[in-house]
């Protein structure tokens, strides 16, 4: 989990970097509701949240990814993760 962190991070960041120029900060705003799990998340961030998933940059498709990830992880048994959907937002 700690390397899909990593990675869902370094997604945000090459693609806040060309945002900044235009006065975007949402992602700036975002870094650490991508770093928690949804679950997680405060009213407030999740509000955050929200805002920058509607938008469907890539750094929602990692976050998602990871998420996803997450959830596999917590499967018991061998079974529960071979019968895993591997599509949807992880939300």
């Amino acid at each position: 989990m700690q390397k899909a962190t990593t990675v869902t991070e370094k997604v945000r960041r090459g693609e806040h970097r060309p945002r900044m120029t235009d006065n975007y900060d949402s992602l700036n705003k975002a870094k650490y509701v991508r770093l928690t799990s949804f679950k997680n998340l405060t009213e407030k961030r999740r509000r955050l949240f929200d805002t920058t998933y509607a938008r469907q940059l890539q750094t929602e498709k990692a976050w998602a990814s990871k998420e996803m990830l997450r959830d596999l992880w917590g499967k018991i048994t061998v079974a529960s993760a071979i019968t895993f959907p591997t599509t949807g937002t992880g939300r």
